[in-house]
């Protein structure tokens, strides 16, 4: 289709600036090119010598083009920054066809496929006598929600969800870090999910997309929905939860609280709105990183036991379900439906546990929403066994990586989640950052030999195993010395991997703690002063034993896990409940063996639970968390 032009505003060396625009132009058009020319006049009295030819084209289909061959690349860039600025304010695709002839030329002119909201190529750049590619850039945006409406029940609300250059004071949310963009972006696209209890949304019409735009400006995502007539009328307010992500990877939440207009008179009454949606967490985006084939945010969704599934699945468009989001209601905390599920665990006899586990795993199952069974149940018969999840949640308790499809789920070969994919999980509500990647770095072990009766042969095996087959540095099991490492004493060479084997306790999640020579360290004393996860991101593997333990209990991992990633620890794997035997040692060993091998986090948990899950109950106790799709660049060292 040929595109129509509607003005052209251009300009050569040696020449003046010249407007031309074809007959019977609309007035808003009219009004959109005097209003370029007014801002290109403004600067280009000092730039008209760097300038061999300029040409900026308006079409019709909403796109503006920017061609020409300009002396000077900050030139380019400031000139690209008007037209960013003025496409961003009348919506409008911008199309960068402007080269630098000197000293640089753009190797990477854009063809007539690129579109505006995409990812442009990194620029390939060609000097005289040399080649010089321009360094990644970082680009940080804060969440805003925003409205001129005020929520009436009944009523429609409209409002926006932007990324912004400055903090909103009315929306709770971390800066975004958008990482290692090229230095010629021009815009990027970010994928923006509306929740709320009390809102109800149109079919597809919570899902929108954001543009941000180099120059800073962006075009917000606009939502409309209608405040539910059920709301309690002791409700005074509102919350609005904006999911993130972008290329297919969880990014972060925002959240804002709003005022609701008071009731005219009684409503019926329905169960009040929770307010545990969760706090905003920080993130960093790295366009190009790999993504899971599903995605699973769990977030509360008002009263005890009572969640909100958001599902996300690059290659599963058309799949499944309308709606990719459920609630499930276990009508009690997740707590005690964890305690209920899992107390007997610890005591599983080997060769009696798998078929205890696939019934435990079997009722996770029936606690997830339909639009989850429907939408996996399809995936699964696209994709097969063994793609990439990632959960991302704010509930602690459930280890939904163990559910397990029923008879009833149609699937052939059916097996738990994690079992049969590479599946980890993240904290909505933490502090820290999922980080994409690992650095490589040391191996640090902290393995205590105990002198009072209660040694653990296998776990000094598995400290001595990973000292002479993955060059781990074997560390003074002492209080002092493990706090000091990762506190005030944290290295300054990289480390990659700290791990813990020893006893462990928890009664709950405030007081789990693990054993060292000389006393207990708690998870309560991972603060701020924790500097070794905010240096390297390090992974933490904390494999906690414990002699006689005879039940589950709560907190165990919950205690230390959200801890360690709210102070920068990339990835932690930890059991659910106190492991006893030999096969704790081998799942760890198995685990890191291929970790450090450059597999990613989910791979190489996938495969040592496989291979030892015919042993005991062991295998299925250990939870993953991270990036599903992390790994560490090359085996770490020592």
């Amino acid at each position: 289709m040929a595109e129509t032009k509607c003005w052209t505003w251009s300009l050569e060396r040696g020449g003046t600036p010249a407007l031309t625009k074809q007959p019977n132009l609309a007035q808003e058009l009219q009004q959109e090119s005097d209003e370029l020319h007014s801002a290109l006049i403004s600067f280009l009295d000092a730039y008209a010598a760097a300038i061999f030819y300029l040409k900026v084209t308006r079409f019709g289909e909403g796109l503006l083009r920017a061609e020409g061959s300009i002396a000077a690349e900050q030139r380019v860039r400031d000139i690209e920054k008007v037209l960013v600025e003025f496409s961003s304010r009348h919506v409008l695709r911008f199309d960068n066809r402007m080269i630098v002839t000197a000293p640089f030329r753009s190797a990477t002119p854009h063809d007539d496929a690129y579109e505006f909201g995409h990812a442009r190529p990194k620029a390939k750049t060609e000097a005289v006598g040399a080649a010089i590619a321009p360094p990644p850039v970082s680009v940080n945006r804060f969440p805003v929600i925003r409205t001129d409406d005020v929520p009436e029940r009944s009523k429609s609300f409209t409002f926006e969800v932007d990324l912004s250059m400055q903090r909103d004071a009315g929306t709770r949310g971390d800066e975004m870090t958008f990482a290692d963009l090229p230095a010629d972006w021009s815009s990027l696209d970010v994928d923006v999910e509306a929740f709320s209890s009390n809102l109800s949304f149109g079919p597809g019409e919570e899902r929108k997309q954001i543009r941000i735009m180099r120059a800073g400006g962006s075009v917000s995502a606009k939502f409309e929905a209608t405040v539910r007539a059920d709301v309690p009328d002791e409700a005074t307010n509102i919350e609005i939860v904006a999911m993130f992500s972008h290329g297919g990877r969880f990014s972060g939440v925002a959240r804002r609280t709003l005022a609701l207009k008071a009731p005219a008179k009684p409503e019926p009454q329905a169960p009040a709105a929770s307010d545990a949606v969760p706090p905003s967490g920080a993130v960093a985006i790295v366009p190009g990183a790999s993504a899971p084939e599903l995605t699973i945010k769990i977030i509360g969704a008002g009263g005890e036991g009572k969640y909100l599934w958001s599902l996300e699945a690059p290659r599963g468009r058309g799949l499944g379900p309308a709606s990719w989001s459920g609630i499930s209601d276990m009508g009690r905390s997740t707590g005690d439906f964890a305690l209920g599920l899992l107390k007997e665990c610890p005591r599983l006899k080997p060769g009696q546990h798998a078929n205890v586990l696939q019934g435990i795993g079997e009722d996770i199952w029936g606690a997830t929403p339909k639009s989850f069974r429907d939408l996996y149940f399809q995936l699964r018969k696209k994709l097969g066994p063994g793609f990439p999840i990632q959960l991302v949640t704010d509930e602690p308790h459930v280890p939904w990586e163990m559910m397990h499809p029923d008879s009833d789920a149609g699937i052939d070969d059916a097996d738990h989640l994690f079992m049969s994919h590479p599946i980890s999980r993240w904290f909505i509500s933490s502090e820290g950052r999922m980080p994409a990647s690992f650095k490589p770095g040391s191996i640090a072990s902290f393995v205590p030999d105990y002198t009072d009766g209660s040694g653990l042969p296998a776990a000094i095996d598995e400290g001595s195993w990973l000292v002479s087959n993955l060059s781990a540095v074997s560390m003074e099991a002492t209080y002092g010395a493990f706090t000091k490492f990762w506190g005030a004493g944290a290295p300054s060479d990289p480390v990659a991997v700290l791990h813990f084997a020893g006893h462990g306790q928890a009664e709950d999640a405030t007081n789990a703690k693990l054993k060292l020579l000389d006393g207990w360290v708690f998870s309560s004393e991972v603060n701020s002063k924790v500097k070794l996860g905010q240096r390297f991101g390090t992974f933490m593997v904390i494999n906690a034993c414990e002699v006689g333990a005879s039940e589950y209990r709560l907190g165990l991992i919950s205690g230390w896990a959200a801890r360690l990633a709210d102070q920068g620890f990339g990835g932690i794997l930890a059991p659910l409940w106190a492991v006893q035997d030999e096969h704790a040692s081998s799942v760890v060993r198995d685990y890191l063996r291929d970790f450090v091998g450059g597999q990613p986090v989910g791979q190489a948990m996938l495969k040592a639970r496989v291979a030892h899950r015919d042993k005991s109950s062991t295998p299925y106790a250990y939870v993953c968390h991270g990036d599903v799709m992390a790994s560490i660049a090359k085996p770490a060292t020592s």
